[in-house]
């Protein structure tokens, strides 16, 4: 475009000249330039945005997954431990019958025994179990299962034998989840 300014003096707006172009089709991309596009770094590209999202959601997936584990491994050691506690309280229960018989609490008695046999059943239930070694042999197989806390020497032994559980081995679905703790008598 060119500006001209009128001779006239009454006019004092200076006149716009159009160019003459030539007539093109608006639609056509005739008189366009191709140009080429930046490349883009993942880090600003859609697709690495949401690779990035995705990589942050599997990363908290396994952090809650890796959390969930941990709880549930504390959850079977605490059920087990509950287990083991049970087995001493049904040690108790059974060694204060004649006890509290005796002093008139037998009633008493047979409610503790009701709300042992309760627990037991319930950890039952969800797949624990004990296994008492008292009065077996005291064999190599027995012996993954269990930890020696003593030994017991005299001649009434003719052989390795338990004489006292301290903890029980505790079973989950048939499966060692503690160890026992035992006492072994054996001969002099």
């Amino acid at each position: 475009m060119t500006i001209e300014r009128s001779s006239d003096k009454r006019r004092h707006r200076p006149r716009i000249q159009k160019q003459k172009t030539e007539a093109t089709d608006p639609r056509s991309f005739d008189h366009h330039t191709p140009r080429t596009l930046p490349v883009e770094d993942e880090s600003t590209s859609l697709s690495g945005e949401i690779a990035a999202l995705l990589n942050r959601q599997a990363r908290l997936l396994r952090n809650q997954e890796e959390q969930h584990a941990n709880e549930r491994q504390a959850a079977g050691r605490a059920t087990a431990r509950a287990m083991q506690l049970v087995f001493h309280l049904e040690q108790a229960v059974n060694a204060g019958l004649e006890a509290m018989d005796g002093a008139g609490l037998g009633r008493d008695h047979q409610r503790i025994r009701i709300i042992k046999d309760q627990l037991k059943a319930q950890l039952n239930e969800l797949g624990y179990r004990w296994r008492d070694p008292n009065g077996e042999r005291y064999t190599e197989q027995l012996g993954e299962l269990v930890e020696v806390d003593g030994w017991r020497y005299a001649a009434q032994y003719q052989y390795e034998l338990i004489v006292e559980t301290r903890e029980p081995i505790v079973l989950y679905c048939d499966l060692v989840v503690l160890t026992g703790a035992v006492i072994v008598g054996a001969p002099e």
